[in-house]
């Protein structure tokens, strides 16, 4: 008995417990005897595991993001940890307005899928810091070495990290192939040059009737900085909070898109489309060579059962290498009532595993470099471009989203940029007068 007692690894309670039965057997053999084979020593108290967090996780989530692998996550978490997932599905402007109305009131979901609001949240309180299980698990989940930088960037405030991205798309060329074979261009343009010559080849024309446009550019302003930032423009500086939006750079690069439209008669003028319709549309259609668009396009285009050959290529090159990102985040408000939970949750969304799983479901491109490289990625021909550009995607409204005057990046640059690519303005005229009030606005 006296050995058995010696090697037990005991609870408090218990150690004591067996203590004073030990006590006993003294008085009739000495302890020492007891244990004189064995020596005898105080049994090692041993923290306890922590607990697995469990219970409801309430959760606030982009509608179109209802994946049959995200149910399997969800099924096959909700049994690990004994806890209850609860879906709120909204479109990401309802989910930005439903967090800061519940963050205000203290009542926000127990975790959140964001886009692009992590760091002004952070910045008004409403965000937990993640500092303490980053310190736990950060280098077993790879973070940050394992992601894009810029997708670490996006998701910190001040040098502390507030969340994940778990999406990371960007904008790439879609092209026909029996079009360049048949203008005989032999392969995906690299240059602003190439793609202005491929354009005017693959433009062909019945009289005056356009029968295929070279390229379409998307009315919505965000299509347009992917151009911008290859022309080596700069966009907002922190230091001095001004827009840099009048450059020689900047208005080259606009005047490339509109002399496209309206110069070169290579691009068909844009329309007003609901979400991103049009350009597809046309391309899916045999009306266009080219467009610009990001990996959510893939699977419309595939299942339209279109009767030629496409691929997707990097975007061309300016005077750097550049596209610009997108995509969807994660963070953990700072009222939430069950973080730790929500933390193990967020482990299992970021995970390798299940951004592979989401990749060959939804053809979703994901920050880890590890992915990037991944066989699965670097065997498929639709999402091995956007693999690669994500490299160099730029993150076209860093830095000024923290000011917290949306509309100097959303209203007022889209009314600038329909100046241009509708041709009501020279893009000079338009850049001038869009730098001019961004800055008043900024500077109060």
């Amino acid at each position: 008995m006296a050995n058995q007692w010696c090697s037990r690894s005991l609870s408090r309670r218990a150690f004591l417990r067996d203590l004073t039965a030990a006590a006993g057997v003294a008085a009739a053999l000495p302890l020492v005897a007891a244990c004189a084979q064995t020596p005898a020593q105080p049994a090692a108290t041993q923290a306890p595991a922590a607990a697995k967090p469990s219970g409801n996780l309430n959760v606030l989530w982009n509608s179109a993001h209802k994946y049959t692998a995200l149910d399997e996550l969800v099924a096959s978490f909700e049994k690990e940890f004994n806890a209850k997932v609860q879906f709120e599905y909204m479109q990401p402007p309802e989910i930005r307005t439903k967090f800061l109305a519940t963050a205000a009131a203290g009542t926000p979901s127990d975790f959140v899928e964001e886009d692009f609001m992590t760091q002004e949240m952070a910045k008004m309180g409403y965000v937990e810091p993640l500092t303490k299980y980053l310190e736990r698990d950060g280098k077993a989940i790879g973070y940050p070495d394992d992601f894009q930088a810029t997708a670490v960037e996006r998701q910190m405030l001040d040098g502390v990290h507030y969340g994940f991205q778990m999406f990371y798309t960007n904008l790439c060329l879609y092209y026909n192939k029996d079009m360049f074979q048949a203008a005989g261009i032999a392969k995906p343009p690299t240059t602003w040059q190439e793609f202005l010559d491929a354009a005017q080849k693959l433009t062909k024309r019945t009289g005056t009737t356009t029968d295929v446009w070279g390229y379409v550019e998307h009315y919505q302003q965000r299509f347009g900085w992917m151009w911008y930032f290859q022309n080596g423009a700069k966009w907002y500086d922190a230091k001095s909070k001004k827009v840099l939006t009048d450059s020689p750079e900047a208005i080259e690069a606009l005047q490339f898109q509109q002399d496209m439209i309206w110069k070169q008669k290579v691009a068909a003028e844009p329309k007003v489309e609901t979400g991103s319709n049009n350009p597809p549309d046309l391309f899916k259609a045999g009306k266009v060579a080219m467009i610009t668009s990001g990996p959510w396009d893939i699977k419309p285009i595939k299942g339209a059962n279109v009767s030629f050959k496409w691929g997707i290529a990097t975007p061309a090159k300016g005077k750097v290498q550049a596209t610009t990102s997108y995509g969807m985040g994660l963070l953990i408000p700072a009222k939430s009532k069950n973080k730790d939970l929500a933390w193990e949750f967020m482990k299992k969304l970021v995970s390798l595993e299940w951004q592979l799983k989401v990749t060959k479901e939804a053809d979703m491109v994901m920050p880890r470099k590890s992915w990037a490289s991944h066989a699965d990625v670097q065997g498929n021909e639709w999402i091995k471009p956007f693999a690669e550009a994500a490299a160099y995607a730029a993150d076209y409204n860093a830095g000024i989203r923290l000011t917290g005057k949306g509309e100097v990046y959303t209203t007022l640059w889209q009314e600038t940029f329909d100046n241009i690519i509708f041709n009501k303005m020279t893009p000079k005229d338009a850049l001038t007068k869009y730098t001019q009030q961004a800055n008043e606005l900024l500077s109060k």
